[in-house]
Protein backbone atom coordinates (compact mmCIF):
# COMPACT_ATOMS: atom_id res chain seq x y z
CA UNK A 1 0.00 0.00 0.00
CA UNK A 2 2.85 2.33 0.93
CA UNK A 3 4.70 1.49 -2.28
CA UNK A 4 1.58 2.28 -4.33
CA UNK A 5 1.16 5.61 -2.57
CA UNK A 6 4.86 6.40 -3.11
CA UNK A 7 4.61 5.55 -6.81
CA UNK A 8 1.57 7.80 -7.20
CA UNK A 9 3.36 10.66 -5.41
CA UNK A 10 6.36 10.29 -7.70
CA UNK A 11 4.06 10.35 -10.75
CA UNK A 12 2.37 13.55 -9.62
CA UNK A 13 5.72 15.16 -8.87
CA UNK A 14 7.11 14.15 -12.26
CA UNK A 15 4.00 15.46 -14.04
CA UNK A 16 4.22 18.79 -12.18
CA UNK A 17 7.91 19.11 -13.03
CA UNK A 18 7.17 18.36 -16.68
CA UNK A 19 4.46 21.03 -16.82
CA UNK A 20 6.74 23.50 -15.01
CA UNK A 21 9.59 22.87 -17.45
CA UNK A 22 7.21 23.20 -20.38
CA UNK A 23 5.97 26.52 -19.04
CA UNK A 24 9.55 27.69 -18.46
CA UNK A 25 10.43 26.89 -22.07
CA UNK A 26 7.90 29.52 -23.12
CA UNK A 27 9.58 32.67 -21.92
CA UNK A 28 7.31 35.24 -20.40
CA UNK A 29 7.48 38.56 -22.17
CA UNK A 30 5.73 41.88 -22.40
CA UNK A 31 5.95 43.34 -25.85
CA UNK A 32 5.79 47.00 -26.80
CA UNK A 33 2.68 48.10 -28.69
CA UNK A 34 3.43 48.46 -32.38
CA UNK A 35 0.60 49.86 -34.53
CA UNK A 36 -0.56 47.79 -37.47
CA UNK A 37 0.97 49.10 -40.68
CA UNK A 38 -0.89 48.29 -43.90
CA UNK A 39 -2.60 45.29 -42.27
CA UNK A 40 -5.86 44.39 -44.00
CA UNK A 41 -8.78 42.76 -42.28
CA UNK A 42 -11.55 41.86 -44.67
CA UNK A 43 -15.10 41.62 -43.42
CA UNK A 44 -16.81 38.24 -43.59
CA UNK A 45 -18.67 37.63 -46.88
CA UNK A 46 -21.65 39.94 -47.30
CA UNK A 47 -20.69 42.20 -44.39
CA UNK A 48 -18.99 45.57 -43.96
CA UNK A 49 -16.77 46.90 -41.21
CA UNK A 50 -18.13 49.66 -38.96
CA UNK A 51 -15.44 51.44 -36.91
CA UNK A 52 -16.14 52.11 -33.28
CA UNK A 53 -17.03 55.56 -32.06
CA UNK A 54 -19.27 57.67 -29.87
CA UNK A 55 -22.80 58.76 -30.64
CA UNK A 56 -26.13 59.78 -29.09
CA UNK A 57 -28.99 57.27 -29.05
CA UNK A 58 -32.64 58.19 -28.69
CA UNK A 59 -34.60 55.67 -26.60
CA UNK A 60 -38.10 57.15 -26.82
CA UNK A 61 -41.00 56.89 -29.23
CA UNK A 62 -42.13 60.42 -28.39
CA UNK A 63 -40.81 63.08 -30.74
CA UNK A 64 -40.91 65.76 -28.07
CA UNK A 65 -39.13 63.68 -25.41
CA UNK A 66 -35.61 65.10 -25.07
CA UNK A 67 -34.87 63.28 -21.81
CA UNK A 68 -34.60 59.72 -23.18
CA UNK A 69 -31.29 60.22 -24.95
CA UNK A 70 -27.92 58.82 -24.00
CA UNK A 71 -24.40 59.37 -25.26
CA UNK A 72 -22.68 56.01 -25.69
CA UNK A 73 -19.53 54.47 -27.13
CA UNK A 74 -19.41 51.37 -29.29
CA UNK A 75 -16.55 49.10 -30.24
CA UNK A 76 -16.00 48.12 -33.86
CA UNK A 77 -18.26 45.53 -35.46
CA UNK A 78 -19.23 43.94 -38.76
CA UNK A 79 -22.77 44.25 -40.08
CA UNK A 80 -24.57 42.72 -43.05
CA UNK A 81 -24.56 45.21 -45.87
CA UNK A 82 -28.02 43.93 -46.82
CA UNK A 83 -31.02 42.52 -45.05
CA UNK A 84 -31.17 38.70 -44.89
CA UNK A 85 -32.76 37.49 -48.11
CA UNK A 86 -35.29 34.78 -48.92
CA UNK A 87 -32.53 32.72 -50.52
CA UNK A 88 -30.31 32.95 -47.43
CA UNK A 89 -33.12 32.02 -45.08
CA UNK A 90 -34.19 29.13 -47.34
CA UNK A 91 -30.70 27.68 -46.90
CA UNK A 92 -31.39 27.60 -43.17
CA UNK A 93 -34.81 25.99 -43.63
CA UNK A 94 -33.52 23.37 -46.08
CA UNK A 95 -30.58 22.55 -43.78
CA UNK A 96 -32.98 21.82 -40.93
CA UNK A 97 -35.33 19.83 -43.17
CA UNK A 98 -32.50 17.76 -44.65
CA UNK A 99 -30.96 17.12 -41.23
CA UNK A 100 -34.30 15.82 -39.97
CA UNK A 101 -34.79 13.65 -43.07
CA UNK A 102 -31.32 12.07 -42.87
CA UNK A 103 -31.06 11.50 -39.14
CA UNK A 104 -34.64 10.48 -38.37
CA UNK A 105 -35.91 8.75 -41.51
CA UNK A 106 -33.21 7.76 -44.04
CA UNK A 107 -30.53 6.72 -41.52
CA UNK A 108 -28.09 5.66 -44.26
CA UNK A 109 -24.84 5.86 -42.36
CA UNK A 110 -22.57 4.88 -45.25
CA UNK A 111 -24.11 7.30 -47.75
CA UNK A 112 -24.83 10.43 -45.75
CA UNK A 113 -22.33 10.41 -42.88
CA UNK A 114 -18.59 10.77 -42.43
CA UNK A 115 -16.06 10.80 -39.62
CA UNK A 116 -15.14 14.18 -38.24
CA UNK A 117 -12.58 15.12 -35.61
CA UNK A 118 -13.51 17.68 -33.00
CA UNK A 119 -11.34 19.26 -30.31
CA UNK A 120 -12.81 20.18 -26.94
CA UNK A 121 -11.72 22.91 -24.53
CA UNK A 122 -9.17 20.52 -22.97
CA UNK A 123 -7.59 20.00 -26.42
CA UNK A 124 -8.80 16.40 -26.53
CA UNK A 125 -9.54 15.14 -30.03
CA UNK A 126 -12.61 12.97 -30.51
CA UNK A 127 -13.90 11.31 -33.67
CA UNK A 128 -17.65 11.67 -34.27
CA UNK A 129 -20.06 10.99 -37.10
CA UNK A 130 -21.35 14.04 -38.95
CA UNK A 131 -23.57 14.55 -42.00
CA UNK A 132 -21.54 14.65 -45.21
CA UNK A 133 -23.22 17.66 -46.79
CA UNK A 134 -21.34 17.19 -50.05
CA UNK A 135 -23.58 14.17 -50.68
CA UNK A 136 -26.84 15.88 -49.73
CA UNK A 137 -29.09 17.53 -52.30
CA UNK A 138 -32.37 18.88 -50.96
CA UNK A 139 -34.20 18.57 -54.27
CA UNK A 140 -33.17 14.98 -54.96
CA UNK A 141 -34.07 13.87 -51.43
CA UNK A 142 -37.72 14.67 -52.01
CA UNK A 143 -37.97 13.96 -55.75
CA UNK A 144 -36.10 10.67 -55.95
CA UNK A 145 -38.75 7.91 -55.60
CA UNK A 146 -36.43 5.74 -53.49
CA UNK A 147 -35.76 8.35 -50.83
CA UNK A 148 -39.15 10.04 -51.07
CA UNK A 149 -40.90 6.80 -50.12
CA UNK A 150 -39.02 6.83 -46.83
CA UNK A 151 -39.96 10.46 -46.13
CA UNK A 152 -43.75 10.21 -46.42
CA UNK A 153 -44.10 10.92 -42.70
CA UNK A 154 -42.66 14.40 -43.35
CA UNK A 155 -45.21 15.19 -46.09
CA UNK A 156 -48.83 16.31 -45.91
CA UNK A 157 -51.70 15.17 -48.11
CA UNK A 158 -50.59 17.56 -50.88
CA UNK A 159 -47.07 16.15 -50.88
CA UNK A 160 -45.64 19.28 -49.22
CA UNK A 161 -43.35 19.29 -46.21
CA UNK A 162 -45.24 19.53 -42.92
CA UNK A 163 -44.03 22.90 -41.74
CA UNK A 164 -45.15 22.48 -38.14
CA UNK A 165 -42.79 19.54 -37.65
CA UNK A 166 -39.61 21.27 -38.84
CA UNK A 167 -38.09 22.35 -35.55
CA UNK A 168 -34.63 23.64 -34.68
CA UNK A 169 -33.09 23.79 -31.21
CA UNK A 170 -30.40 26.37 -30.53
CA UNK A 171 -28.52 27.59 -27.46
CA UNK A 172 -27.90 31.05 -26.08
CA UNK A 173 -26.43 32.66 -22.98
CA UNK A 174 -29.22 33.35 -20.57
CA UNK A 175 -29.83 36.92 -19.53
CA UNK A 176 -32.19 38.26 -16.88
CA UNK A 177 -35.62 36.64 -16.84
CA UNK A 178 -38.49 35.62 -14.59
CA UNK A 179 -37.43 32.00 -14.21
CA UNK A 180 -35.75 31.77 -10.76
CA UNK A 181 -34.12 28.44 -11.66
CA UNK A 182 -32.32 29.88 -14.68
CA UNK A 183 -28.93 31.34 -13.84
CA UNK A 184 -27.67 34.37 -15.73
CA UNK A 185 -24.64 33.53 -17.85
CA UNK A 186 -25.48 29.84 -18.30
CA UNK A 187 -26.51 28.33 -21.60
CA UNK A 188 -30.21 27.87 -22.25
CA UNK A 189 -31.99 26.15 -25.12
CA UNK A 190 -34.97 27.10 -27.22
CA UNK A 191 -36.79 25.20 -29.96
CA UNK A 192 -38.45 27.10 -32.80
CA UNK A 193 -40.29 26.28 -35.99
CA UNK A 194 -38.00 27.60 -38.72
CA UNK A 195 -40.50 28.16 -41.55
CA UNK A 196 -41.54 31.79 -42.03
CA UNK A 197 -45.24 32.57 -42.13
CA UNK A 198 -45.85 32.65 -45.88
CA UNK A 199 -49.46 33.75 -45.38
CA UNK A 200 -48.36 36.84 -43.47
CA UNK A 201 -49.09 39.04 -46.50
CA UNK A 202 -52.78 38.15 -46.39
CA UNK A 203 -52.88 38.45 -42.59
CA UNK A 204 -51.28 41.91 -42.45
CA UNK A 205 -52.76 43.40 -45.61
CA UNK A 206 -56.41 42.55 -45.17
CA UNK A 207 -58.85 43.24 -48.01
CA UNK A 208 -55.94 43.49 -50.47
CA UNK A 209 -54.90 41.25 -53.36
CA UNK A 210 -51.74 39.56 -52.15
CA UNK A 211 -52.11 36.07 -53.65
CA UNK A 212 -48.97 36.35 -55.75
CA UNK A 213 -46.93 37.18 -52.65
CA UNK A 214 -48.48 34.44 -50.52
CA UNK A 215 -47.80 31.79 -53.16
CA UNK A 216 -44.40 32.93 -54.44
CA UNK A 217 -42.57 35.39 -52.19
CA UNK A 218 -40.53 32.97 -50.08
CA UNK A 219 -40.16 30.03 -52.46
CA UNK A 220 -39.86 31.43 -56.01
CA UNK A 221 -36.47 32.25 -57.54
CA UNK A 222 -37.46 35.77 -58.75
CA UNK A 223 -37.82 36.76 -55.09
CA UNK A 224 -34.47 35.29 -54.01
CA UNK A 225 -32.88 38.70 -53.41
CA UNK A 226 -35.84 40.20 -51.56
CA UNK A 227 -35.75 40.50 -47.75
CA UNK A 228 -37.22 37.58 -45.86
CA UNK A 229 -40.35 38.51 -43.89
CA UNK A 230 -42.83 36.65 -41.74
CA UNK A 231 -40.00 35.80 -39.34
CA UNK A 232 -40.31 36.27 -35.58
CA UNK A 233 -37.56 37.60 -33.34
CA UNK A 234 -36.95 34.09 -32.00
CA UNK A 235 -36.62 32.69 -35.53
CA UNK A 236 -34.20 35.46 -36.45
CA UNK A 237 -32.02 34.67 -33.44
CA UNK A 238 -32.11 30.96 -34.33
CA UNK A 239 -30.86 31.88 -37.81
CA UNK A 240 -27.89 33.76 -36.33
CA UNK A 241 -26.97 30.67 -34.28
CA UNK A 242 -27.18 28.41 -37.33
CA UNK A 243 -25.14 30.86 -39.39
CA UNK A 244 -22.44 30.91 -36.73
CA UNK A 245 -22.45 27.12 -36.50
CA UNK A 246 -22.20 26.46 -40.24
CA UNK A 247 -20.10 29.43 -41.32
CA UNK A 248 -17.52 29.72 -38.56
CA UNK A 249 -14.44 29.68 -40.82
CA UNK A 250 -13.70 32.55 -43.16
CA UNK A 251 -11.06 31.91 -45.81
CA UNK A 252 -10.87 35.49 -47.01
CA UNK A 253 -9.95 37.25 -43.76
CA UNK A 254 -6.62 37.92 -42.09
CA UNK A 255 -5.03 34.84 -40.50
CA UNK A 256 -4.93 36.32 -37.00
CA UNK A 257 -8.69 36.89 -37.08
CA UNK A 258 -9.13 33.10 -37.04
CA UNK A 259 -7.78 33.09 -33.48
CA UNK A 260 -10.97 34.79 -32.31
CA UNK A 261 -14.20 33.04 -31.46
CA UNK A 262 -16.66 35.17 -33.41
CA UNK A 263 -20.39 34.61 -33.75
CA UNK A 264 -23.28 36.20 -35.59
CA UNK A 265 -26.02 37.89 -33.57
CA UNK A 266 -28.85 40.31 -34.09
CA UNK A 267 -27.60 43.90 -33.83
CA UNK A 268 -28.02 45.68 -30.55
CA UNK A 269 -30.22 48.74 -30.73
CA UNK A 270 -27.16 50.96 -30.33
CA UNK A 271 -25.25 49.17 -33.09
CA UNK A 272 -28.20 49.47 -35.44
CA UNK A 273 -28.71 53.19 -34.78
CA UNK A 274 -24.99 53.92 -35.06
CA UNK A 275 -24.78 52.18 -38.44
CA UNK A 276 -28.02 53.76 -39.68
CA UNK A 277 -27.16 57.33 -38.72
CA UNK A 278 -24.95 57.60 -41.79
CA UNK A 279 -28.21 57.75 -43.76
CA UNK A 280 -28.87 61.15 -42.18
CA UNK A 281 -25.66 62.78 -43.41
CA UNK A 282 -25.70 65.24 -46.29
CA UNK A 283 -29.03 66.94 -45.87
CA UNK A 284 -28.50 68.68 -49.20
CA UNK A 285 -28.99 65.27 -50.84
CA UNK A 286 -32.26 64.59 -49.11
CA UNK A 287 -35.71 65.11 -50.50
CA UNK A 288 -38.05 66.49 -47.89
CA UNK A 289 -41.77 67.10 -47.89
CA UNK A 290 -43.45 70.43 -48.68
CA UNK A 291 -40.85 72.57 -46.91
CA UNK A 292 -37.85 70.69 -48.28
CA UNK A 293 -37.24 72.22 -51.72
CA UNK A 294 -36.52 75.65 -50.26
CA UNK A 295 -34.02 74.28 -47.71
CA UNK A 296 -32.31 72.06 -50.26
CA UNK A 297 -32.12 74.93 -52.73
CA UNK A 298 -30.52 77.18 -50.12
CA UNK A 299 -27.97 74.48 -49.30
CA UNK A 300 -27.06 74.02 -52.96
CA UNK A 301 -26.84 77.78 -53.48
CA UNK A 302 -24.44 78.10 -50.55
CA UNK A 303 -22.29 75.31 -51.92
CA UNK A 304 -22.25 77.02 -55.35
CA UNK A 305 -21.16 80.32 -53.83
CA UNK A 306 -18.37 78.64 -51.88
CA UNK A 307 -17.10 76.92 -55.00
CA UNK A 308 -17.11 80.23 -56.89
CA UNK A 309 -15.13 81.81 -54.10
CA UNK A 310 -17.71 84.35 -53.04
CA UNK A 311 -16.33 85.73 -49.81
CA UNK A 312 -19.51 86.74 -48.07
CA UNK A 313 -21.81 83.90 -49.07
CA UNK A 314 -19.10 81.29 -48.89
CA UNK A 315 -18.61 81.61 -45.15
CA UNK A 316 -20.05 78.81 -43.05
CA UNK A 317 -22.36 79.80 -40.24
CA UNK A 318 -21.40 78.17 -36.96
CA UNK A 319 -24.35 76.74 -35.06
CA UNK A 320 -25.06 78.36 -31.74
CA UNK A 321 -24.39 76.08 -28.83
CA UNK A 322 -27.60 75.10 -27.13
CA UNK A 323 -29.73 76.51 -29.95
CA UNK A 324 -32.92 74.54 -30.38
CA UNK A 325 -33.41 75.39 -34.04
CA UNK A 326 -30.36 73.53 -35.25
CA UNK A 327 -30.29 72.56 -38.90
CA UNK A 328 -30.68 68.94 -39.92
CA UNK A 329 -27.05 68.95 -41.03
CA UNK A 330 -25.78 70.07 -37.63
CA UNK A 331 -27.97 67.50 -35.90
CA UNK A 332 -26.56 64.78 -38.10
CA UNK A 333 -23.05 65.94 -37.31
CA UNK A 334 -23.78 65.93 -33.61
CA UNK A 335 -25.15 62.43 -33.48
CA UNK A 336 -22.81 60.65 -35.89
CA UNK A 337 -19.09 60.04 -35.91
CA UNK A 338 -17.64 60.28 -39.41
CA UNK A 339 -15.18 57.89 -40.96
CA UNK A 340 -11.86 59.68 -41.30
CA UNK A 341 -11.96 60.77 -44.94
CA UNK A 342 -12.29 57.18 -46.05
CA UNK A 343 -14.51 55.99 -48.84
CA UNK A 344 -16.85 53.05 -48.17
CA UNK A 345 -14.46 50.79 -50.05
CA UNK A 346 -11.43 51.95 -48.07
CA UNK A 347 -13.26 51.70 -44.77
CA UNK A 348 -14.35 48.13 -45.41
CA UNK A 349 -11.31 46.64 -47.11
CA UNK A 350 -8.36 47.48 -44.89
CA UNK A 351 -7.15 48.68 -41.53
CA UNK A 352 -3.96 50.72 -41.46
CA UNK A 353 -2.43 52.60 -38.57
CA UNK A 354 -1.58 55.67 -40.61
CA UNK A 355 -5.09 56.07 -42.04
CA UNK A 356 -7.04 54.08 -39.52
CA UNK A 357 -10.80 54.03 -39.97
CA UNK A 358 -11.29 53.87 -36.21
CA UNK A 359 -13.18 57.02 -35.38
CA UNK A 360 -11.25 59.82 -33.67
CA UNK A 361 -13.97 62.06 -32.33
CA UNK A 362 -12.10 63.63 -29.43
CA UNK A 363 -12.64 67.11 -30.87
CA UNK A 364 -16.36 66.54 -31.22
CA UNK A 365 -16.62 65.29 -27.67
CA UNK A 366 -15.36 68.63 -26.41
CA UNK A 367 -18.67 70.04 -27.54
CA UNK A 368 -21.86 69.39 -25.68
CA UNK A 369 -23.36 66.83 -27.99
CA UNK A 370 -26.70 66.84 -26.27
CA UNK A 371 -26.97 70.60 -26.71
CA UNK A 372 -26.95 70.16 -30.49
CA UNK A 373 -29.32 67.22 -30.40
CA UNK A 374 -32.90 68.08 -31.18
CA UNK A 375 -34.96 64.86 -30.89
CA UNK A 376 -37.93 66.42 -32.66
CA UNK A 377 -35.94 67.15 -35.80
CA UNK A 378 -35.84 63.70 -37.44
CA UNK A 379 -39.51 63.07 -36.66
CA UNK A 380 -40.93 66.44 -37.62
CA UNK A 381 -38.72 66.89 -40.68
CA UNK A 382 -39.94 64.21 -43.04
CA UNK A 383 -36.59 63.92 -44.78
CA UNK A 384 -36.06 61.03 -47.17
CA UNK A 385 -32.74 60.14 -48.84
CA UNK A 386 -32.60 60.77 -52.59
CA UNK A 387 -30.15 61.18 -55.41
CA UNK A 388 -30.31 62.37 -59.02
CA UNK A 389 -32.21 59.25 -60.04
CA UNK A 390 -34.93 59.73 -57.41
CA UNK A 391 -35.78 58.36 -54.00
CA UNK A 392 -33.32 56.00 -52.28
CA UNK A 393 -35.67 54.45 -49.75
CA UNK A 394 -38.76 52.25 -49.96
CA UNK A 395 -41.65 53.76 -47.99
CA UNK A 396 -45.21 55.09 -48.18
CA UNK A 397 -44.93 58.52 -49.80
CA UNK A 398 -48.50 59.63 -49.09
CA UNK A 399 -51.91 58.23 -48.37
CA UNK A 400 -52.36 55.47 -50.96
CA UNK A 401 -49.07 56.35 -52.67
CA UNK A 402 -46.55 53.50 -52.47
CA UNK A 403 -45.05 53.40 -55.97
CA UNK A 404 -42.93 56.55 -56.18
CA UNK A 405 -39.92 54.57 -54.93
CA UNK A 406 -40.27 51.86 -57.59
CA UNK A 407 -42.47 49.25 -55.89
CA UNK A 408 -45.66 49.08 -53.80
CA UNK A 409 -44.16 46.31 -51.66
CA UNK A 410 -40.60 45.28 -50.78
CA UNK A 411 -37.68 45.71 -53.18
CA UNK A 412 -34.44 43.67 -53.61
CA UNK A 413 -32.03 44.21 -50.73
CA UNK A 414 -29.39 45.97 -52.85
CA UNK A 415 -31.81 48.52 -54.27
CA UNK A 416 -30.86 52.21 -54.21
CA UNK A 417 -27.52 53.51 -52.93
CA UNK A 418 -25.69 52.44 -49.74
CA UNK A 419 -24.93 54.80 -46.89
CA UNK A 420 -21.43 55.98 -45.99
CA UNK A 421 -20.62 52.66 -44.33
CA UNK A 422 -21.65 50.77 -47.47
CA UNK A 423 -24.91 49.46 -45.95
CA UNK A 424 -28.12 49.20 -47.98
CA UNK A 425 -31.67 50.01 -46.87
CA UNK A 426 -31.07 50.72 -43.20
CA UNK A 427 -34.26 52.75 -43.37
CA UNK A 428 -37.30 51.69 -45.35
CA UNK A 429 -38.01 48.46 -47.26
CA UNK A 430 -38.48 46.34 -44.11
CA UNK A 431 -38.12 47.30 -40.47
CA UNK A 432 -35.53 45.23 -38.62
CA UNK A 433 -35.39 43.24 -35.42
CA UNK A 434 -32.83 44.33 -32.81
CA UNK A 435 -31.44 42.20 -30.01
CA UNK A 436 -32.77 44.48 -27.25
CA UNK A 437 -35.81 44.01 -25.11
CA UNK A 438 -38.08 47.04 -25.40
CA UNK A 439 -38.50 49.45 -22.51
CA UNK A 440 -39.36 53.16 -22.50
CA UNK A 441 -36.68 53.51 -19.80
CA UNK A 442 -33.87 51.73 -21.64
CA UNK A 443 -31.60 54.77 -21.37
CA UNK A 444 -31.66 54.47 -17.57
CA UNK A 445 -30.74 50.78 -17.52
CA UNK A 446 -28.09 50.25 -20.17
CA UNK A 447 -24.36 50.89 -19.96
CA UNK A 448 -22.78 53.81 -21.79
CA UNK A 449 -20.35 51.46 -23.58
CA UNK A 450 -21.69 48.79 -25.95
CA UNK A 451 -25.19 49.14 -24.45
CA UNK A 452 -27.81 46.42 -24.87
CA UNK A 453 -30.91 45.57 -22.84
CA UNK A 454 -31.35 41.80 -22.63
CA UNK A 455 -34.33 40.00 -21.17
CA UNK A 456 -35.27 36.36 -21.76
CA UNK A 457 -39.03 36.20 -21.67
CA UNK A 458 -40.61 32.81 -21.06
CA UNK A 459 -43.96 31.67 -22.43
CA UNK A 460 -45.51 32.47 -19.06
CA UNK A 461 -44.44 36.12 -19.18
CA UNK A 462 -46.94 38.84 -19.99
CA UNK A 463 -46.92 40.43 -23.44
CA UNK A 464 -45.10 43.62 -22.37
CA UNK A 465 -42.17 41.47 -21.19
CA UNK A 466 -41.94 39.84 -24.63
CA UNK A 467 -41.47 43.10 -26.50
CA UNK A 468 -38.38 43.47 -28.68
CA UNK A 469 -37.10 46.59 -30.39
CA UNK A 470 -37.84 47.19 -34.08
CA UNK A 471 -36.06 49.95 -35.97
CA UNK A 472 -35.93 51.48 -39.44
CA UNK A 473 -39.44 51.75 -40.86
CA UNK A 474 -40.71 49.76 -43.86
CA UNK A 475 -42.53 50.02 -47.17
CA UNK A 476 -45.70 50.52 -45.12
CA UNK A 477 -44.25 53.40 -43.10
CA UNK A 478 -44.62 57.09 -43.83
CA UNK A 479 -41.63 59.40 -44.15
CA UNK A 480 -41.59 60.27 -40.44
CA UNK A 481 -40.68 56.68 -39.62
CA UNK A 482 -37.66 56.78 -41.97
CA UNK A 483 -35.30 57.94 -39.30
CA UNK A 484 -32.64 56.11 -37.30
CA UNK A 485 -34.34 57.60 -34.23
CA UNK A 486 -37.76 56.13 -34.98
CA UNK A 487 -38.38 53.39 -32.42
CA UNK A 488 -41.05 50.68 -32.41
CA UNK A 489 -41.55 47.28 -30.81
CA UNK A 490 -43.20 43.93 -31.42
CA UNK A 491 -43.62 40.73 -29.41
CA UNK A 492 -40.82 38.24 -29.90
CA UNK A 493 -43.20 35.56 -31.17
CA UNK A 494 -45.10 37.75 -33.65
CA UNK A 495 -44.16 38.09 -37.33
CA UNK A 496 -45.13 40.70 -39.93
CA UNK A 497 -44.76 41.21 -43.67
CA UNK A 498 -42.94 44.47 -42.91
CA UNK A 499 -40.27 43.16 -40.51
CA UNK A 500 -37.01 41.47 -41.48
CA UNK A 501 -33.53 41.46 -39.98
CA UNK A 502 -29.79 41.52 -40.57
CA UNK A 503 -26.83 40.14 -38.61
CA UNK A 504 -23.80 41.63 -36.89
CA UNK A 505 -20.52 40.24 -35.61
CA UNK A 506 -18.07 41.76 -33.14
CA UNK A 507 -14.82 42.94 -34.74
CA UNK A 508 -11.37 42.84 -33.14
CA UNK A 509 -10.11 46.24 -32.14
CA UNK A 510 -6.97 47.33 -33.98
CA UNK A 511 -3.95 48.99 -32.45
CA UNK A 512 -3.34 52.45 -33.86
CA UNK A 513 -0.80 55.18 -33.26
CA UNK A 514 -2.90 56.36 -30.31
CA UNK A 515 -1.94 53.25 -28.32
CA UNK A 516 1.64 52.84 -29.59
CA UNK A 517 4.44 52.52 -27.06
CA UNK A 518 6.50 55.72 -27.19
CA UNK A 519 9.05 57.69 -25.27
CA UNK A 520 7.87 60.03 -22.59
CA UNK A 521 7.45 63.47 -24.05
CA UNK A 522 8.91 66.49 -22.35
CA UNK A 523 6.39 68.19 -20.10
CA UNK A 524 5.28 71.66 -21.03
CA UNK A 525 6.75 74.40 -18.90
CA UNK A 526 4.16 76.11 -16.82
CA UNK A 527 3.77 79.74 -17.59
Amino acid sequence: MKSTHLAFSLFVAASSLSIFCSAQSQKSRIRPVIPYEHAKLSAPPGMVYVPGGTTVIKYSQQATDSNCVKRVSLSSFFIDKCEVTNQQYRQFVYWVVDSLAITKYLKDDDKYFKDAKITDSALRVTTVRRINWSRVDHKSLFENPETRSKLTAMLDERGQIKKDSVLFTYSFLRAIGTNPKAKVGTYAYETVNVFPDEEIWAKDLTNAQTDILVENYFTSAPYDDYPVVGVTWSQARAFTFWRSMTNNAFSDVADYMKNYHLAFTLPSEAQWVYAAQQDMKGVNKMLESAEAPKEVAETKETAKDEKAGTAEKGKKTKPKKGGKKASADSAATAVTTPVDNASPVDANSSWTSSTSTTVDNSAELKKDTLAFYDPTLPDDKTSVPSDRKGLTANFKQDEGDYTGDGSPFTVPVMSYAPNDFGIYNMVGNVAEWCMDAYSPSTFAFVSDVNPVLLYDADSSDSDPMKRKVVRGGSFLSNAKALSPYSREFEMQNIAHCSIGFRCVMAAPEILTNATATRKKSASKKSK
